[in-house]
């Protein structure tokens, strides 16, 4: 006699619903914990940080100034124009390191490789990418997407930077 498996409807059903316990256990998880409820306010934008969720968590997080572009897209006070420039800490904080010319640069001439978290580039054309060695590009800021106030996953792993000129 053959074992018999239960139909798969009630499998799929079973499975389904699993998945909506976990989603909505994680998003009442990232709102009870969510910048707007408990988080810290950053001090130079005024803006709510976005709070940590833990590994498993499913959330989608949205930033205090979404839809905004005058805050999107404003330059980083000292950066100044015509230089795209990085930070050693999330949010244009920290020490500042500067840089113009085209081509790819080694950050260890400065001092600064392992160290940039959050960049912008304030040209008025092409981009830069920031690698971990000459070739292996991490994250990219340019014309298109001018800031990027923390690096995430790829904080601290650029050695080097590529400037795209356009000319």
């Amino acid at each position: 006699m053959q074992r018999r498996h239960p139909p798969i409807r009630s499998r799929r059903r079973w499975l389904l619903s699993g998945a909506a316990v976990l989603l909505v256990a994680g998003l009442l998880t990232a709102i009870s914990s969510s910048p707007a409820m408990a988080g810290p306010v950053n001090a130079v934008t005024g803006t709510a940080t976005a709070a940590r969720v833990p590994i498993g968590v499913a959330a989608a997080v949205v930033p205090a100034n979404a839809g905004r572009a005058d805050v999107a897209n404003a330059a980083p006070t000292g950066c100044p124009r015509n230089y795209f420039c990085f930070w050693n800490q999330a949010g244009y904080t920290g020490r500042m390191g500067k840089l113009q010319d085209c081509g790819l640069q080694d950050l260890a001439t400065w001092s600064w490789q392992y160290q940039v978290v959050s960049a912008y580039y304030n040209l008025d054309s092409g981009s830069v990418e920031f690698r971990y060695g000459p070739s292996y590009g991490l994250f990219r800021v340019g014309t298109a997407s001018r800031g990027l106030p923390d690096a995430g996953a790829y904080a601290g792993w650029a050695t080097h930077v590529y400037r795209y000129c356009y000319q």
